[in-house]
C-alpha cells in the first residue's frame, strides 16, 4: 500500500503574517472612518469638510488622524508583503496553482478598497484631507 501524501501545514507566523497583510487594505479603510468617528465624538455633530479641520478639533483627532497618513504611506510595502506571503503561504498550505486565484482575490481586495475611498461616502476624505 502506498502511503498517504499529507499537506504540509503553514506555521504559525506565517499564518497571522498572510491574515494580516490581508487586513490591511480594510485597516487603511476603517482608519479614516475611525478618525472621522472620533471627531464627531469630540464635536458632537459630523465633521464638515472644509469647516471643521481636523487638525483643530481636539486631542484625539490630533492623535487619530496620523493613522491614515501612516496606512497610506505603507501601501507599496504593505501590498508586496501581501503578494509575497499569500503565494507563500497559498503553495505551502495547498498547492501552487492556487496561487494566481489568491493573487487575484489579494488584487481585487486592494482594487475594492481604492474604489471604496474613491467613491467617499459621507465625503470622510475630503474632510480628511482638508
Amino acid at each position: 500500500m502506498a502511503p498517504v501524501k499529507r499537506m504540509r501545514t503553514p506555521n504559525m507566523a506565517l499564518l497571522i503574517a498572510t491574515v494580516v497583510s490581508w487586513c490591511y487594505p480594510v485597516a487603511m479603510v476603517a482608519s479614516f472612518y475611525a478618525t472621522y468617528l472620533v471627531a464627531w465624538v469630540e464635536l458632537g455633530y459630523a465633521p464638515r469638510p472644509w469647516i471643521d479641520c481636523p487638525s483643530s478639533i481636539g486631542v484625539w483627532v490630533g492623535v487619530f488622524r496620523y493613522v491614515p497618513g501612516v496606512l497610506l504611506m505603507g501601501i507599496p510595502v504593505g501590498a508586496m508583503a501581501g503578494l509575497v506571503l499569500t503565494v507563500f503561504f497559498v503553495v505551502r498550505r495547498y498547492h501552487w496553482a492556487w496561487a494566481p486565484l489568491a493573487v487575484v482575490a489579494l488584487c481585487w481586495l486592494w482594487i475594492a478598497a481604492f474604489a471604496f475611498l474613491r467613491w467617499d461616502p459621507g465625503r470622510v476624505g475630503d474632510w480628511y484631507t482638508d
